[in-house]
């Protein structure tokens, strides 16, 4: 409800997947042995062409070499969906990094930001993926000051991001974009109350192990374990 990113870029539109492995071995072949598979929502991969991402993956994972795979922005609702073909991919340590935007840790606040709400859900998942391969890096993102958000909502987001254990993540200020439904919800938090808000993140974060750094430009908070 806050993003018009999906405005941008259009419909679904999945590479296929004799592409992706063609574009993988060239990989190989020059001796590249980090790869990052991204897209704007990569977990929907392949509804569009008859497929999944878990198949795209499994396709990948038959390949031999020495690489490591790195997964970004696949949302929560993908995550809970593919938990138990992720969970055997990971146990093969060849999937090192995944990152999955939380963006709130409260039911009430994904509801208007309308993402998938079952927060006890989208924990149990993570820390299901991360008993399968402890070395598993998990990145996250995450709003403050969303329109509505009460302090205890934010704190929610904190204790999720401590109970799941994270690697590393940010924390954005909630802005405002045009023509979304985010625009139009009321009341808006004020700046000073979100910069608190980050300020109480900060020391609460480093209370429980992370290192952070406060992008103070922009009002960021950057943590990491």
């Amino acid at each position: 409800s806050y993003c018009v990113i999906k405005k941008a870029i259009g419909p679904l539109r999945s590479k296929p997947i004799k592409d992706v492995i063609s574009d993988f071995e060239t990989g190989l072949r020059l001796y590249y042995t980090n790869f990052i598979f991204d897209a704007d929502d990569i977990g929907s991969y392949g509804l569009d062409i008859g497929t999944t991402f878990p198949v795209l993956l499994q396709n990948i994972l038959t390949i031999k070499g020495d690489y490591k795979i790195h997964i970004r922005n696949i949302h929560p609702t993908w995550i809970v969906t593919y938990v138990e073909s992720l969970k055997a991919m990971v146990q093969s340590g060849k999937i090192q990094g995944i990152g999955c935007s939380i963006q709130s840790g409260n039911p009430r606040i994904l509801r208007l930001m309308h993402r998938y709400p079952d927060t006890e859900k989208v924990k149990t998942t993570l820390q299901d993926l991360q008993q399968s391969c402890p070395n598993l890096v998990l990145a996250t993102e995450c709003i403050n000051g969303f329109p509505t958000e009460t302090f205890e909502e934010f704190q929610d987001t904190l204790q999720f991001l401590n109970e799941v254990n994270f690697s590393l993540g940010y924390i954005f200020p909630f802005s405002s974009r045009p023509g979304t439904p985010a625009e139009r919800l009321e009341p808006k938090i004020k700046i000073d109350e979100i910069k608190a808000r980050m300020t109480y993140a900060d020391k609460y974060l480093r209370k429980n192990g992370y290192e952070n750094i406060i992008l103070k430009k922009h009002n960021i908070l950057l943590f990491s374990k």
